[in-house]
């Protein structure tokens, strides 16, 4: 088994054990890996769409019981990024204290938008 490790801008969910640390970066639970055969691929995108989601909550500055409000979003779509790291630099610029952020990647299929999450809540 192996672990995952928290990317830049990334916020462990509350109901989550405390993560443990080891060589400077928090793990989550853990995660199965397996050996993949490459050949059942059928194509690749190479000119990936992401979304970023800014999350922050709608409660007023120094509300005491903020699970009361809601949440806000302001959602962008990247085209064009060169990888996944200059989407996380993208969005790692623009994230603040006082709000996280959700990376996708999306997929057609059928006609429609499905987001696959990569990082964040």
């Amino acid at each position: 088994m192996a672990h995952g490790s928290l990317l830049p801008g990334t916020v462990p969910a509350p109901a989550r054990p405390e993560p443990a640390h080891a060589a400077g970066h928090a793990i989550l639970l853990p995660v199965d890996v397996e050996p993949v055969d490459p050949r059942d691929v059928k194509d690749e995108d190479r000119d990936p769409v992401y979304r970023v989601y800014f999350w922050e909550s709608t409660a007023p500055p120094g509300t005491a019981d903020v699970e009361r409000y809601g949440m806000a979003a302001d959602e962008y779509r990247l085209t064009g990024a060169e990888n996944v790291q200059e989407v996380l630099a993208w969005a790692g610029e623009r994230v603040r204290p006082d709000r996280a952020y959700e990376l996708f990647v999306e997929v057609k299929l059928a006609g429609s938008v499905r987001l696959v999450r990569l990082s964040g809540l």
